[in-house]
């Protein structure tokens, strides 16, 4: 069941029936263009930009109205999924049960497919800071300038302004050899070659394999992208941490570089038939903040 919200003033405030970590949630390397604000986070993502805070069993949307919230945040923010359930089922496992304790109250994001396909490509090879610092730079030079109640912000630049950008500009933004992955991709998007709503009706080998068409967009990257955007909870990223707690927990520890990713996933789907994308995303965020 959706999480009660109610309007009070101009905020919407989320009463939260069930463990929610607004922190690791965003913080657990789904998205990049949050930051630290006064007691939470201010973000921007299209054309909204949102100032979200939580103390105890509360999550306040400041400035935000209920139908915004209904329309747009909640299923961001999977408000509307019934993780109580997800984390019961996945008790069978130990090692997520020992996760589970400490960031319990992650939820996997629903992200545009624009931005997050743009985002992940940018992050193959690369470090949250970095990743971060990029797409700032891509939407100062390339996105619209907006007025909100926190200041001025720029939007997530649009495929067609990246298609028609001169790729030394797109370059300078420090994506180095992403530069041509990221305005090929953006042309594949402006011109209708490349349709987003087809990957939902496609499983999850389906739509990797239309999302690799892509330039930049390899496994892991499309992965995350039908895990943090499309909303398959199968998808299962296999990244340095995950090959990493996969090997030591599941692998009898085994050295990482010892194992193809191709046994890795088949591992996980027989460990994980159900939930797997929930289950990854802990064990990547218990990993990465316990070693």
């Amino acid at each position: 069941m959706p999480m009660t919200a109610t309007q009070r003033g101009n905020d919407t405030v989320v009463t939260c029936d069930d463990v929610f970590s607004l922190k690791d949630t965003l913080l657990s390397g789904q998205t990049f263009r949050w930051r630290p604000y006064e007691d939470g986070f201010l973000g921007i993502v299209g054309q909204k930009a949102l100032y979200i805070s939580q103390i105890g069993e509360e999550v306040v949307l400041h400035n935000c109205e209920i139908c915004e919230y209904e329309g747009f945040w909640q299923r961001y923010f999977s408000f509307d999924e019934d993780y109580k359930a997800m984390r019961a089922h996945l008790e069978y496992d130990p090692n997520l049960v020992k996760a589970m304790e400490y960031c319990g109250g992650i939820r996997l994001m629903r992200q545009p497919l624009w931005e997050t396909v743009i985002s992940f490509i940018i992050s193959a090879n690369n470090n949250i800071p970095r990743i971060m610092g990029i797409i700032e730079k891509l939407s100062a030079r390339f996105g619209e300038k907006i007025s909100t109640p926190y200041g001025d912000m720029y939007t997530f630049p649009t495929a067609e302004a990246l298609a028609a950008a001169d790729i030394t500009e797109i370059r300078a933004c420090g994506t180095g050899y992403r530069d041509d992955y990221i305005k090929k991709t953006a042309a594949a998007f402006a011109c209708g070659d490349f349709v987003g709503d087809e990957l939902c009706g496609m499983d999850r080998y389906s739509a990797r394999k239309r999302l690799m068409s892509l330039q930049g967009v390899g496994a892991k990257v499309a992965d995350c992208i039908l895990l943090f955007s499309v909303g398959k909870e199968d998808a299962f990223p296999i990244d340095t941490w995950v090959r990493k707690v996969m090997c030591s927990l599941y692998l009898d520890g085994q050295t990482a570089d010892s194992v193809s990713v191709k046994r890795i996933e088949a591992v996980a789907e027989e460990r994980f038939p159900r939930y797997a994308g929930f289950a990854q995303q802990l064990l990547f965020h218990y990993i990465r903040n316990n070693t």
